[in-house]
């Protein structure tokens, strides 16, 4: 697990300038920043999600933060040096204490033999935790194995139900599954249960937004307002027709 000391006197003098909504993104982004080993690319539209808020007040935000010095943008990546060094004072804490506690549990345990009386539970150093799942998966017979999201990844037949009673149509579902593929592509994000993780995007109230926006867009393009007017068009038909009566009524008076 990876974590980072936050000076809470430090952090509200620092941020003080900032309003609530900067704040927000600006400790978000440190968390993300730390995730993923001080490695994230200046991606406005996924870091905004990951903020939830729309692209455009994200890179309003993201402004502010660069022109206060909070963070910078190095070779196409966000970069926080504050952070990182903080994140690395608290690596080299953590491993001279992890080394500290192994040194002490092996005194502790060599003292317990050479005085020929076992030692007790609490003298043992504690047992290793089981590993982690690898999440790497098997792409095809005799081809080598990837990690993270898979290239054919498909949205399987209960995401599509699931989606349905959210309220989504096929297309709809098959749309937000191309969202979430490239989301997690570019962010090289590593699940051991990729449709496990479809199923609670699809539930998500950014998911939902989006599609709510969609179809907006796709109503400004098809709907009414962009349609021909049959109302006006017949109005001018009939004013037309009038007009030529009128005109016949003049030829047969002269006549």
């Amino acid at each position: 697990m990876k974590f980072m000391t936050l000076w809470t006197d430090d952090w509200l003098a620092g941020t003080h300038p900032l309003t609530p909504e900067q704040r927000g993104v600006f400790i978000a982004l440190v968390c993300h920043f730390i995730n993923k080993d001080r490695v994230i690319p200046d991606n406005d539209v996924h870091l905004a999600r990951l903020c939830n808020m729309p692209t455009r007040p994200y890179r309003r935000v993201k402004k502010v933060l660069i022109e206060g010095d909070f963070l910078e943008v190095r070779d196409g990546h966000l970069w926080m040096e504050k952070a990182s060094e903080q994140y690395e004072k608290d690596q080299r804490f953590s491993r001279s204490q992890a080394k500290k506690a192994k040194l002490k549990a092996r005194s502790k345990v060599g003292n317990a033999l050479n005085n020929k009386v076992s030692p007790s539970a609490g003298d043992l150093p504690p047992l290793p935790l089981p590993l982690p799942p690898s999440y790497i998966y098997t792409v095809g017979p005799g081809q080598k194995k990837q990690s993270g999201l898979l290239d054919n990844w498909k949205p399987n037949s209960e995401s599509f139900e699931i989606g349905k009673k959210e309220g989504y149509s096929d297309d709809e579902i098959e749309w937000t599954a191309d969202s979430f593929i490239s989301h997690h592509t570019a962010q090289s994000t590593e699940r051991e249960n990729w449709d496990h993780t479809f199923n609670g995007w699809l539930r998500q109230d950014i998911t939902r937004k989006n599609i709510i926006s969609r179809r907006k867009s796709k109503r400004n393009n098809t709907g009414k307002r962009n349609r021909p007017n049959k109302g006006f068009a017949k109005r001018a038909l009939d004013v037309a027709g009038r007009l030529d009566r009128i005109e016949e009524s003049y030829v047969t008076d002269d006549q």
